[in-house]
């Protein structure tokens, strides 16, 4: 079975779009569901996962770390060291801070999608049924 973008099918009959998606109107049987769970995957997002380094140091780079970068370069180049360190001190802080704020921020994202049961109703061999969908969700923002 080919994939189609959605628009595709606002064209097409009902007939016509059962025929290309090898469905009915009863539903599909459970050979047909896990076959198609096999072929093209569950439908879910992916979740992006972050490197704990690079989120890091991400928080150098902006338009407020580059003004504070620049006031550490021309503090250094007139020879006022301390107000450098001082400046240096402060961005550091404020990337730990949000790094730490960000980290918690992904546990208690994990703790609600381990709470979160994803269930939706399914049309199978023309009975309605509720069903679990995909796997557990696991928000791990870190490799």
């Amino acid at each position: 079975m080919t994939v189609k973008a959605t628009t595709h099918f606002a064209s097409v009959t009902i007939d016509d779009a059962y025929r290309e998606l090898k469905a009915s109107p009863i539903g599909l049987t459970e050979d047909q569901a896990r076959s198609r769970i096999s072929e093209f995957g569950y439908n879910e997002l992916a979740e992006k996962r972050k490197n704990p380094v690079l989120d890091f140091l991400a928080r150098y780079w902006g338009p407020m770390p580059w003004l504070l970068e620049l006031t550490i370069a021309l503090s250094y180049v007139i020879g006022h060291y301390l107000e450098a360190v001082i400046v240096f001190a402060l961005l550091t802080i404020n990337a730990v801070i949000g790094s730490h704020h960000a980290r918690r921020s992904f546990q208690a994202l994990e703790l609600l999608k381990k709470r979160l049961a994803v269930k939706a109703k399914v049309l199978r061999n023309d009975e309605w049924t509720s069903e679990t969908l995909g796997r557990s969700f696991q928000a791990t923002p870190y490799n």
